[in-house]
């Protein structure tokens, strides 16, 4: 049972504002992996083999890896980098590939837990705590991920960032490989408008209301999954996920605006045959200047 002697002073007007349809890539009022305590929550969800909704399921990391380095025939004189790395889960496993192997990944939590992992376990992986839409990097690697469809989850301009950022951070003829959402996932998406109050939920260690919904953007194909969270002296937190859907002519017209051209496209990162009803998609596009 939640009890509380505090008064809560609400603007109901600001509430009802904030839980309107807002323009399309509008930024929240917070970023969720920079919060402590969500932060710590998430860590534990990517650590769950069973859970899929911080990293994928530990059965699927291993097939989708082992593709991946057959594919590039990956070896120890290549070097690879996977962006967004979490807590290295994909890099510990491609370093059975290659011993040169780089984690990146914004959250502070996940690569500190990379990092003891990888040296309780005698890996040799490099890990940089670091943004990739700010990383300066020229001709370093063979190969970059981005993986379980984090490109898609970027504001627009961001993607266009990432993409310049992750051509100059390849050598020649460098791969890119990644995972994008198509319009067929959307359409099978639950569509959410839900409220509850709790104490010590993902979003706030104390007492604390949470208001969802989802909307969709059909001149962008995008979602937005928005999370309102109220505290307990009526702060309001705004909380916004996108996710752009792509099909074959759009991400690769994307691609080729950024010198990368496709040269083979998958249902999913471990191989599965792509066709028109498929809800994901696994690219492997190479640079091509």
């Amino acid at each position: 049972m939640i009890t509380s002697n505090k008064k809560i002073n609400l603007d109901l007007n600001e509430l009802f504002q904030l839980a309107q349809k807002p323009p399309v890539y509008s930024k929240g009022t917070k970023v969720f992996w920079q919060e402590s305590h969500i932060a710590k929550r998430v860590l534990d969800v990517h650590l769950d083999p069973y859970s899929e909704k911080a990293s994928k399921r530990a059965e699927t990391i291993e097939k989708e890896v082992t593709f991946i380095a057959e594919y590039l025939n990956l070896n120890d004189e290549q070097a690879v980098i996977d962006l967004g790395c979490g807590p290295g889960l994909y890099c510990e496993k491609f370093y059975n590939y290659s011993k040169n192997i780089t984690g990146m990944d914004f959250s502070c939590n996940s690569i500190s837990y990379a990092q003891d992992s990888a040296k309780n376990k005698n890996l040799n992986i490099k890990y940089i705590h670091n943004n990739y839409l700010d990383m300066q990097l020229q001709n370093c690697y063979d190969a970059a991920f981005v993986i379980f469809y984090d490109f898609g989850a970027l504001l627009k301009d961001e993607m266009h960032v990432l993409l310049d950022k992750i051509n100059n951070a390849l050598k020649p003829g460098g791969y890119f490989v990644f995972d994008i959402l198509t319009p067929k996932y959307y359409e099978s998406e639950e569509v959410k408008s839900n409220w509850y109050i709790e104490v010590g939920g993902f979003w706030n260690p104390a007492a604390h209301m949470v208001l969802e919904k989802n909307f969709y953007y059909p001149e962008e194909s995008a979602s937005l999954y928005q999370i309102l969270v109220v505290s307990e002296i009526g702060n309001i937190d705004v909380y916004r996920i996108y996710q752009t859907f792509f099909t074959l002519p759009t991400i690769k017209s994307l691609l080729e605006q950024h010198n990368f051209i496709v040269k083979n496209v998958f249902n999913d990162l471990s191989g599965t045959t792509f066709d028109e009803t498929s809800k994901t998609m696994g690219i492997f596009a190479q640079k091509v200047r």
